[in-house]
């Protein structure tokens, strides 16, 4: 579960009466190993909502990887309902399906497909390879112009490795923490110089994929709490305001200084990291800002890449 699920649910649970069985018993979050009338499919879901039991995701045919799918659905209690619609080269064919998980591993179930009718399908879930949680401080964010605050937040990060070309592996990282911007810094979107020094909320999601075909690293631990990590950003960095005016970044000691540390680390010579869409996180990567009644995000798909702004 991701630290903004946990949170929602120590939030709202003890305030809230319901039946325990309209609840999701599984956590479908991971890749799985999707049979589809003997068609073997590769799934990684890669959203999962605990309280309501909504989920999606991407996949592929294993015997064409262009033919790419995308998954949206629900569980509740151990029946799953879903919509599977087909793009790449063969775009258009949708699977509207149902079943029951006999574990949380495994799932089956039957269907009907666009252009063949009934089918029955089945899945497996794959292997977690690292599941950890840590913390970060003085991480310098970056806006249109520049730096313009220093973030500390709690992470978490999975990986999984794909069960039908275990040389692909797909990642997620949750943020929760706080953002501080400072008096004379310039705004993250358009570049407003700051009045005063503010501190607001920052909740992020990234979603990537990646070859390996090495030994992943068993250092640090590939589970639990690593620690706390400064990323050795700094404030008078972030009063520069702009990258063209000598901005620096991030700091601290390698290669803990910085967002994609954990690459290097746990898979040495790693390949192709890419961020695709899915349902829930078009463009593979979103953060968004609260301060007050300012909402700002940063995001794949947005132009620019920041937009709102967060002026104190």
């Amino acid at each position: 579960m991701s630290l903004v699920g946990i949170l929602a649910l120590m939030f709202i649970l003890p305030s809230v009466s319901v039946n325990a069985m309209a609840f999701p018993r599984y956590n479908l979050t991971g890749t799985w190993s999707f049979n589809d009338d003997g068609f073997i499919h590769t799934m990684m879901i890669n959203s999962f909502n605990p309280i309501t039991g909504a989920f999606s995701g991407i996949g592929y045919y294993t015997g064409d990887p262009a033919l790419t799918w995308t998954i949206t659905g629900t569980e509740v209690w151990n029946t799953v309902n879903y919509v599977l619609l087909t793009g790449g080269d063969t775009p258009g064919v949708t699977l509207t399906g149902t079943g029951t998980l006999t574990s949380s591993t495994s799932m089956s179930g039957t269907g009907s497909q666009s252009n063949v009718g009934s089918v029955v399908w089945s899945a497996t879930k794959g292997t977690q390879v690292v599941n950890v949680n840590f913390a970060v401080l003085n991480d310098e964010d970056s806006g249109n112009n520049g730096y313009w605050a220093l973030d500390a937040y709690l992470e978490q990060l999975q990986v999984w490795q794909d069960p039908n070309v275990p040389t692909n592996y797909y990642a997620t990282i949750s943020t929760l923490g706080l953002f501080t911007t400072y008096k004379g810094d310039c705004s993250p979107g358009a570049g407003v110089v700051e009045p005063k020094t503010g501190f607001g909320i920052v909740q992020g999601n990234l979603f990537g994929e990646f070859s390996f075909t090495g030994t992943i690293s068993s250092s640090p631990p590939a589970s639990g709490f690593l620690g706390i990590f400064n990323y050795g950003g700094t404030q008078a960095d972030l009063l520069k305001c702009t990258y063209g005016n000598g901005q620096t970044g991030n700091s601290g000691p390698a290669p803990y200084n910085n967002f994609y540390w954990w690459q290097n680390v746990y898979f040495p010579g790693y390949t192709g990291f890419t961020t695709p869409s899915s349902p829930s996180l078009p463009g593979g990567w979103s953060w968004t800002y609260h301060y007050g009644t300012q909402v700002a995000t940063d995001a794949a798909t947005n132009t620019p890449a920041f937009l709102g702004d967060i002026v104190t």
